[in-house]
């Protein structure tokens, strides 16, 4: 996205929420993204994510687009993260 790495006090505030039963964190950042093997970075695009870190495994669940598109979209992808299950 072309944005400075986070630091370990901006990864320790970063909101929650519940992916699979467990607390997992929220990211949302704005800026230029480059696709792996393009030749140019996106302009004003968004990512929003969710990263859960669990003793077994880490899951992350992500959307990636222009801005205006992922605003439009977040609500949906709120309702597939939450329609997301393991099965044991």
């Amino acid at each position: 996205m072309g944005l400075p790495p986070m630091t370990p006090d901006d990864v320790a505030k970063l909101p929650q929420k519940t992916l699979v039963n467990r607390e997992a964190s929220f990211v949302s950042f704005d800026g230029d993204y480059k696709a792996v093997g393009a030749a140019e970075a996106a302009k004003d695009w968004r990512m929003m994510g969710l990263l859960q870190q669990a003793p077994e495994f880490m899951l992350f669940v992500k959307i990636v687009g222009p801005k205006e598109l992922v605003i439009k979209n977040e609500a949906a992808f709120e309702q597939f993260s939450q329609s997301i299950g393991l099965k044991r």
